[in-house]
């Protein structure tokens, strides 16, 4: 049976375009990203930009976060 769920906080034309442009300098970056979306958490009532790169799998997150870390600090100089 399907559940709905009340968003209060609607994803922003402003997130849309900042996602947009971090997922530019992934695009620089040696990450494999084959998804990216905004997901929403109830719980939190939060967005979280997700990110998928099959490699973590294999290798573990550390070394994703470390180089989504990278960019995300390059973008916001």
């Amino acid at each position: 049976m399907a559940e709905y769920v009340w968003v209060k906080e609607g994803l922003t034309k402003e997130m849309i375009e900042a996602g947009a442009e971090f997922m530019r300098h992934l695009d620089e970056t040696n990450l494999d990203i084959r998804a990216c979306l905004w997901l929403y958490l109830e719980e939190p009532n939060r967005w979280r930009l997700v990110v998928a790169d099959p490699r973590v799998r294999d290798e573990g997150a550390m070394r994703a976060y470390k180089i989504i870390g990278d960019a995300y600090v390059y973008q916001v100089r």
